[in-house]
């Protein structure tokens, strides 16, 4: 599917749910980890690369502080006021929406509500960061909307927070720094400390080959907040031998 392909699918299931055509089409990457996997929450280097498998919303302005959210991927459609977020169980793949909006609101970031519609070309629980590149496409969804602008590492900082605080998923900063900070033709070393990175251009002829393993990586539900309170830990300990 092209890029004409898809907006006009976009577009065709936004009309048939609300009755109208979308004015706004953001999007965010997925990403692939090539070296340095779990060292971001340690604070260390990882060296990462957006890949071409993304996250569409096309969306509506709404004169109210509505948003309705939907997805041609999965089922289920949410609504929530921007006055009251709250978390849904019932559609747990909005949360990383409604994080988001929480977020930037309690930063001090004024909302417009919306009607959106999502389509991922991101395969779910395969390790791409298909949550990350819906936080970072609402983030940047709402600057479209409104009259400000968000610096590209402090979105990802704030995306992150929404998972963190609000999804209740305590990542490091590499997957939505990924999405936020990508280049085409490049990867990204990624200095989590810091929070800083150096884009590194892929030499002509290296390509990176994805595979399909079949096995379904979740990190909610998992061990994986268990492993990373030992290392922070660890981290915390070693870090009073740091010289400053």
């Amino acid at each position: 599917m092209n890029l004409v392909e898809r907006k006009a699918l976009l577009e065709q299931g936004f009309i048939e749910r609300y009755q109208t055509k979308p004015e706004v089409f953001v999007q965010a990457p997925g990403r692939v980890d090539l070296m340095g996997s779990h060292t971001d929450y340690n604070l260390g280097y990882v060296l990462i690369q957006a890949i071409d498998r993304n996250t569409w919303i096309a969306a509506h302005p709404r004169d109210d502080d509505i948003v309705r959210i939907a997805s041609l991927n999965v089922d289920g459609e949410a609504e929530f006021a921007l006055a009251n977020i709250i978390y849904d169980e019932e559609t747990p793949w909005t949360n990383y929406v409604r994080g988001v909006a929480d977020v930037l609101q309690k930063e001090g970031y004024q909302l417009t509500g919306f009607d959106g519609l999502v389509h991922s070309t991101i395969p779910f629980g395969s390790g791409l960061s298909s949550s990350a590149a819906l936080e970072v496409a609402t983030a940047v969804l709402f600057e479209a909307l409104a009259d400000w602008k968000i610096d590209p590492v402090q979105r990802a900082i704030l995306c992150l927070r929404a998972e963190n605080e609000f999804v209740g998923l305590n990542c490091g900063i590499m997957d939505q720094y990924s999405s936020a900070m990508g280049e085409e033709g490049s990867v990204l070393l990624l200095d989590c400390r810091s929070v800083t990175s150096e884009a590194k251009p892929v030499a002509p002829g290296v390509q990176v080959m994805i595979c399909d393993t079949r096995a379904e990586r979740a990190l909610t539900g998992s061990e994986y907040p268990e492993r990373r309170a030992q290392c922070e830990e660890v981290l915390v300990f070693w870090e009073g031998f740091i010289p400053k």
